[in-house]
């Protein structure tokens, strides 16, 4: 029926919603949590030891973009997130945070 779908949908775009708020290492917690019928809550998980490989990408000299774009600043930053993000799924990797002028970029080398 249109409520078991629209009530479907919604289901998925808060998974899709709690994944990006969380990130890669919080999905498998959170997925671990809803799995399990006598959670308690993610705090009561205990932790992992994950190595993995950080990369920052950083937009050289943001503050004179931003006094030329002004407005058009988010633009620009969305556009530049977009590449960074296609490029680093593409390697296999996990944008993990974007600060602004600048994203934290994650490789697990378990996926390797």
């Amino acid at each position: 029926t249109l409520e078991t779908k629209m009530l479907e949908n919604t289901i998925i775009k808060l998974g899709s919603l709690l994944a990006l708020g969380f990130g890669e290492a919080g999905v498998s917690m959170i997925a671990e949590n809803l799995s399990n019928e006598d959670s308690q809550g993610i705090a009561n998980i205990p932790g992992s030891k994950v190595e993995a490989i950080f990369g920052f990408c950083d937009i050289c000299h943001f503050h004179v973009a931003t006094e030329v774009l002004k407005e058009q600043t988010m633009v620009f930053v969305n556009q530049v997130a977009e590449i960074v993000h296609r490029i680093v799924d593409l390697h296999l990797g996990a944008p993990n945070k974007n600060l602004g002028q600048a994203f934290l970029l994650v490789w697990q080398l378990s996926h390797f």
